[in-house]
């Protein structure tokens, strides 16, 4: 009775494992376009056997003269990761291709309500 409690357990686990699903709210070299305050992309892996999800998020935080504001949060399940967060700056008038990790946009256009971007790279998930 024992192995066969042991033997449900393991396939449970094994079942589990197999659930593990890549999130991605973008598709490569696809036009974008986001207001103030919303969310640029997402990306990261979300786990439905055990309902756990870890997640990337840049956030568009507008312009001032030339420099881009935005803001890099992690979440872990549904709760941000305060030590995770991270206030980004850009200054497009230099280069209009800006890079955060693995992620690499093209701003074609942006300024205090809408961003316009391109992402170029990304990870592979």
């Amino acid at each position: 009775m024992r192995n066969v409690w042991l033997l449900t357990i393991g396939c449970l686990l094994l079942a589990g494992c197999g659930t593990m699903r890549s999130v991605q709210s973008f598709q490569i070299n696809n036009p974008i376009e986001v207001s103030v305050g919303s969310e640029m992309i997402r990306w990261g892996t979300r786990d439905d056997f055990f309902g756990t999800s870890f997640l990337k998020v840049l956030v568009y935080g507008g312009i001032a003269q030339s420099v881009v504001n935005v803001t890099y949060k992690e979440f872990s399940g549904n709760l941000a990761r305060p030590a995770f967060t991270q206030d980004l700056k850009y200054d497009i008038s230099k280069s209009r291709l800006i890079k955060y990790q693995t992620i690499e946009m093209r701003i074609d256009s942006a300024d205090q309500r809408i961003i316009r971007f391109v992402v170029l790279k990304a990870p592979s998930l």
